[in-house]
């Protein structure tokens, strides 16, 4: 009877039972790949025969039978030679001996074990994998601020003697524990690829392990991945003190945010936010410093002006309390939305919640210095009067 043997396992084992032959001849093995309309797959074989003849203490022993070999071969594979229709005559198959059986039961009873490590037949689909694979997350994976898709690139050779397989799986882990899995395809050349959003995986700062496995045969790579931040701080690079801003002027704002290791680099994270503007009655003090405009102090504040804004990447999209939005790389803050109080000081409180990841607690930051002036500006830089 016919079956179909696929890639479900690497070995299979076949018995051929009560086989008894008509006439003497060769027991030969084939298979097909077209339902029987051919008997021609490519085989491997390295066959092996054992004998003791009967009455002869001294006829026996194991052989290789390097005339019956299969090296890619199409033929039928010889299983064993001159098998002969009388009971009586001893007749070894591989490495079993039949005359016992024959006697006992009246038949022969051949068993084949056919080990797919030495024995492939690569076109029958008998066994499938990959010789080798490699795989490559996308050399730009942590560089690019606006990418939220981990991407990589796979690279599979056939086995030695077998068939390249056309998927394979993969386990995305950090610190040891898998986070994420999935599979891919390969094309004929055995290429494939892996895209992953990153709200599908990322949980925590840190470096994340993809391995990718066809089979038994794998490979990994990593990336250091750092999208939650732990605390901002909205630099305004153009007051030092030494002269108000001008009203009519946006106020740039730097956010810059950083991880919980404060001695990181600042990161572009993917937040969602709220920004509180103050304001104070005040003159401007001239040549004030850090410690003037970097504390409360005796200001008595009110809240003017509250912004939602979003980060994505390097991307800052923010909305007025008036409906009015504004996006950019950086926060440019229109006065005319906030400036109701007129001139004095004015501050900005920052709070934020991470897109992604499982940290989604509040944090807190601000500007820095806390406070600047803003005002109507004359020819000199100075404040025209209260306005």
């Amino acid at each position: 009877a016919s079956v179909v043997l696929d890639a479900t396992y690497k070995q299979y084992m076949i018995r051929m039972i009560d086989v008894h032959l008509s006439a003497a001849a060769d027991f030969t093995f084939n298979g097909s790949i077209d339902a029987g309309s051919n008997y021609n797959v490519v085989k491997m074989a390295s066959p092996y025969a054992t004998y003791h003849r009967e009455g002869d203490a001294s006829e026996a022993g194991i052989q290789y039978r390097g005339t019956e070999d299969s090296t890619l071969s199409t033929a039928f594979q010889p299983l064993a030679a001159d098998m002969n229709i009388d009971a009586e005559i001893t007749q070894s198959f591989l490495d079993m001996e039949l005359a016992t059986k024959m006697k006992l039961a009246g038949a022969i009873g051949v068993v084949i074990l056919l080990i797919m490590s030495s024995m492939i037949f690569t076109n029958f689909g008998f066994y499938s994998g990959a010789g080798t694979v490699s795989v490559l997350i996308d050399v730009e994976e942590a560089l690019n601020p606006e990418d939220k898709t981990l991407n990589a690139f796979i690279l599979a050779t056939s086995p030695t003697f077998g068939m390249l397989s056309s998927e394979g799986d993969y386990t995305i882990s950090i610190s040891g524990s898998s986070v994420y899995s999935g599979n891919f395809k390969l094309n004929g050349e055995g290429r494939g690829s892996i895209a992953v959003e990153y709200s599908n995986f990322f949980t925590a700062n840190g470096i994340y392990t993809l391995t990718v496995d066809i089979k038994g045969t794998s490979d990994s790579d990593t990336v250091d991945l750092q999208k939650i931040a732990d605390s901002v701080r909205g630099e305004v690079p153009v007051f030092d003190g030494s002269y108000p801003l001008s009203k009519d002027d946006n106020v740039l704002i730097n956010l810059q945010f950083k991880t919980s290791d404060q001695f990181s680099d600042y990161i572009s994270p993917w937040v969602t936010g709220t920004i509180r503007i103050f304001h104070a009655d005040e003159v401007f003090d001239e040549g004030e410093g850090e410690g003037y405009w970097n504390d409360d102090g005796n200001r008595d504040f009110m809240e003017v002006e509250t912004i939602l804004f979003t980060v994505e990447g390097a991307s800052i999209n923010w909305q007025y309390s008036s409906g009015s939005t504004d996006n950019g790389v950086s926060l440019w803050l229109d006065p005319s939305e906030f400036y109701s109080e007129g001139s004095g000081d004015y501050a900005i409180t920052i709070e934020f919640s991470n897109d992604l990841g499982d940290d989604d607690s509040i944090k807190n930051g601000q500007t820095f210095w806390k406070w600047f002036h803003l005002c109507k500006t004359k020819g000199n830089g100075s404040c025209d009067g209260s306005q």
